[in-house]
């Protein structure tokens, strides 16, 4: 008898449980279940929290279209100490200089609204670090003091994040930071090589930035925690310097031309998958470079090197009408880095 009481008190909680196991099931297909405290805080892989005092973005499907009530170029003049930040109009005219701090004053980038430009300088300890300004050169803010080097910046599309390069740990990999400095982050950890130049997407948590050992660069996207990692175009031609179209739909940027030791680079475009690679520019005997996308998609400035001297171009998105913008004198002038300011509308 003591042994059927017990098979009834078991069978008896067993049946229990399976009522409310079918019940916590029910309230979950209508959406009205609630997670159980495993006294563990959730979280979700892959996708970065939002830093204090900031809100999730809004990611869509489809570009946002930037109303400019001004569109400039922005660039670098010189190499080295003395290298200055200046802008221009599209047509190379009204040449303005933005930046007097007799240090090496270079990579320039606009923010997503134009309000604010990122740029690489030196500090009195030799080393690169990233700042920002206003489009008009005032306002100067330090945002890396690290002791070792951070550089060429990009902004994520709501302007919460920058994202650069560093040899913090001893060869260059993409670190991201929120726009004020805070909150570093590693993204990437690249064996045998480098991880550098990132370009973020206009409208998706996504990065397009070059890795691979000197001579082997390939272009890869990672989200912007740096996971789901892969390689755009796995063709094996070396690619570096990548930009993105406003529509989100192509990737400029910098391809080599020839065999052995006689190289060169030009400008190519590839759909954002890594498919139908054009080459834009056939300039043998001229280094093209560091090229970047106007705000409406139609047109592309880059730098071009002839001997020492080194000038900012503009060619339409197709490669045609290819300009020159600026003239170097000939004793070792760069003028280089590119980046077209949208300008923001009034309210």
């Amino acid at each position: 008898m003591k042994n059927l009481g017990v098979i009834l008190a078991v069978l008896f909680l067993v049946g229990l449980s399976i009522l409310f196991s079918a019940a916590a099931l029910q309230l979950n297909l209508l959406g009205l279940g609630g997670v159980a405290d495993t006294g563990e805080e959730e979280t979700t892989v892959g996708e970065p929290s939002p830093g204090e005092g900031q809100t999730p973005p809004v990611i869509t499907e489809e570009p946002q279209i930037r109303e400019c009530s001004e569109v400039r170029i922005i660039f670098a003049i010189g190499q080295g100490a003395g290298a200055e930040i200046y802008s221009m109009n599209p047509d190379g005219s009204d040449l303005i200089r933005l930046t007097y701090n007799q240090v090496e004053d270079i990579y320039p980038v606009p923010s997503p609204d134009g309000t604010k430009i990122a740029y690489t300088s030196t500090t009195p300890d030799g080393l690169w670090d990233i700042f920002v300004m206003n489009p008009d050169g005032s306002e100067i803010t330090r945002l890396t003091t690290h002791p070792r080097q951070d550089a060429n910046v990009t902004w994520s599309f709501d302007g919460r994040f920058i994202f650069f390069q560093s040899d913090r740990e001893g060869h260059w990999e993409t670190y991201r930071m929120n726009s004020d400095g805070q909150d570093v982050q590693r993204l990437t950890f690249t064996a045998g090589g480098d991880s550098w130049h990132p370009a973020a997407h206009p409208f998706k948590e996504e990065i397009v930035f070059e890795s691979g050992p000197v001579g082997g660069e390939d272009l890869y996207i990672m989200d912007f925690a740096g996971g789901n990692l892969r390689r755009i175009a796995n063709d094996g031609s070396r690619k570096r310097l990548p930009a993105i179209s406003p529509d989100g739909k192509k990737i400029v940027y910098v391809g080599y031309v020839g065999g052995g030791g006689r190289q060169h680079q030009e400008i190519f475009i590839m759909d954002y998958d890594g498919s139908n690679i054009v080459q834009l520019t056939h300039n043998p005997g001229v280094m093209d470079s560091h090229p970047a996308l106007s705000p409406d998609g139609k047109y592309i400035v880059y730098a071009a090197g002839v001997r020492d001297s080194v000038d900012i171009m503009i060619m339409n998105i197709d490669g045609t009408d290819n300009r020159q913008l600026t003239f170097s004198p000939q004793q070792k002038v760069w003028q280089w880095d590119p980046a077209f300011l949208c300008q923001p509308q009034e309210p």
